[in-house]
């Protein structure tokens, strides 16, 4: 019977921390302009963006977009140069690791690709 308590327990614990873990992992915020925008990195939000950008990937069309609309949708970029804008997405809730969205553009300053890469 003390054996049968113990494994219970156990699997319960088993349980609740895989859940813990999931809930970490998968955190899926939907996209919104204006907080992208605002965001500012802080002990208590160090991840918003990361937890917006599958949201964005899904819901939003980068390519095709000029770089007057991206600054419209994104703000202005962290990084840039004439070819890509670099956008902070804050830690990855992976460890430490921290993460960019990098937003390419052709020669008439149209987005032609766009990825996410590590900090």
């Amino acid at each position: 019977m003390q054996r049968k308590r113990l494994i219970i327990a156990i699997s319960i614990l088993a349980v609740l921390f895989v859940a813990v873990l999931l809930k970490n992992e998968f955190t899926n915020k939907s996209f919104r302009s204006a907080k992208w925008k605002n965001w500012e990195e802080s002990e208590a939000s160090p991840s918003e963006r990361w937890e917006m950008i599958n949201s964005l990937q899904e819901n939003q069309k980068l390519i095709g977009n000029t770089k007057n609309e991206i600054i419209d949708l994104l703000g202005t970029p962290d990084k840039k140069d004439n070819a890509t804008f670099i956008y902070y997405l804050g830690y990855t809730k992976k460890g430490i690791n921290t993460a960019n969205l990098e937003v390419l553009f052709n020669e008439k300053d149209i987005v032609s690709n766009f990825k996410i890469t590590n900090g």
